[in-house]
């Protein structure tokens, strides 16, 4: 995972790479990868091994299509076990970032995800992707830790 190696990698190479890791286009994935860039960018972290998350969610699609774009964003996997799943019966996504003494604590609300659900039924899976883009950060909130 080379490309974040640059902090200033544009959003549609990320948006690109992370697709041919996902299998397709989603509005999770989208979540998933600006909140995964704005927790770089908020720790001052580079990625890979300096940091660790903390993912509260339900268990199963379209939910867990977060945990994807975290990946490609931050470099954080599962097999380094440097990303977590805590399994939720809330719809809410929550994830926690921590790296060295500093945290962050990000949201994808429910009514956010109330969009995602309108608009894949009102179009595409993909057409809600690109109006999920359209979102930027205001995609999730952020949270007192």
């Amino acid at each position: 995972m080379k490309w974040l190696e640059k902090k200033s990698i544009p959003f549609e190479d990320l948006w690109e790479k992370a697709v041919d890791f996902h299998g397709h286009e989603g509005p999770y994935l989208v979540a998933g990868l600006r909140m995964g860039v704005y927790i770089l960018q908020a720790l001052s972290s580079r990625g890979y091994s300096d940091l660790k998350l903390i993912v509260e969610s339900p268990p199963f699609t379209p939910y867990t299509c977060v945990l994807d774009g975290l990946q490609v964003s931050t470099g954080c996997t599962f097999g380094k076990g440097n990303i977590v799943l805590v399994p939720s019966i809330s719809k809410d996504i929550r994830v926690l970032a921590i790296c060295g003494g500093k945290r962050v604590f990000l949201t994808l609300p429910s009514d956010i995800q109330e969009k995602f659900r309108e608009w894949t039924d009102e179009t595409s899976v993909e057409e809600a992707a690109q109006r999920a883009m359209e979102l930027g950060e205001g995609i999730f909130s952020l949270e007192a830790c």
